[in-house]
């Protein structure tokens, strides 16, 4: 299917697959947003490990990938419309000294994504240089086919026009971040289409232009998604899970019998993993 299609042909293309009661959808395919390219180096395979035993819940990393990603302030007080590419679900343990455990989530970049089947347009890829689940936000059509795949509900429609309260404050034009703006390296959203956790692809993008400006290899720990930058637990830990010597990789051979991976029954392949808090 060409990446550009309409919403008269979409529905027209959507009617007759499901014509007879059938669930068929529609398979796109793959569309690289045109400031996303794919990684010309040796295939990465990145993913996130998140040790629960150092999270203490601060929330800096919601605030930083808000901040980091031009996500948008809801205001139309409906929970269920709150825009949060990660987000931090709280359990209450029980007992006479009742504790509260976080645990965050992120779009988990699955290796078998269903996100990425259902999109129409193809709009939703897997880039297979990297291994992460990008959008295409140009080519999206707002079906929400996507939203409703996701078992981890980490996908995000964008219901009205994202509002930055503080352009408004500090009279910005929004051209920048030392302006009180955006920021300019993360292309903003428009309303009527789905967003989610890129891993930050414009801080791994910038960590491949400079080792290929050195001549060499990306280094471990050389990318920083903005929530494991930010994290003042060091809980997350990211990294090319295909690299041995990546700290990701030892950190999955020392935990492999205790790690989480969530709906991991569901044959999603998430590459997002967890060391519980015992």
């Amino acid at each position: 299917m060409e990446n550009k299609i309409n919403r008269r042909d979409f529905l027209k293309k959507a009617a007759a697959v499901t014509v007879g009661g059938g669930a068929a959808i529609l398979i796109g395919g793959c569309a690289n947003s045109p400031n996303i390219e794919s990684f010309e180096g040796k295939k990465k395979r990145y993913g996130m490990l998140i040790d629960l035993r150092r999270c203490v819940g601060c929330e800096s990393c919601t605030v930083a990938c808000k901040a980091e990603n031009n996500i948008g302030v809801d205001s139309s007080w409906i929970n269920s419309r709150r825009i949060l590419w990660n987000h931090l679900f709280y359990e209450e343990e029980a007992g006479e000294h009742p504790k509260i455990h976080a645990t965050p989530q992120p779009c988990n970049h699955c290796e078998n994504p269903p996100c990425v089947r259902v999109c129409p347009v193809g709009a939703t890829y897997r880039d297979a240089s990297r291994g992460i689940v990008l959008i295409n936000y140009d080519t999206c059509i707002g079906c929400r086919y996507c939203t409703v795949a996701c078992p981890y509900t980490r996908r995000y429609f964008n219901w009205e026009t994202p509002n930055f309260p503080h352009q408004q404050r500090f009279g910005s034009s929004g051209l920048s971040e030392d302006q009180g703006g955006l920021n300019p390296l993360v292309q903003a959203r428009r309303k009527g289409v789905t967003e989610k956790c890129t891993f930050c692809i414009h801080r791994i993008q910038a960590a491949e232009n400079k080792a290929r400006q050195e001549g060499r290899e990306v280094r471990d720990g050389e990318i920083q998604p903005a929530c494991a930058a930010t994290c003042i637990g060091r809980a997350r830990i990211f990294g090319d899970l295909d690299d041995p010597k990546s700290e990701i990789s030892m950190l999955y051979e020392q935990y492999k019998g205790r790690l989480i991976q969530l709906e991991k029954h569901l044959g999603t392949q998430p590459k997002v993993f967890y060391i519980p808090q015992a």
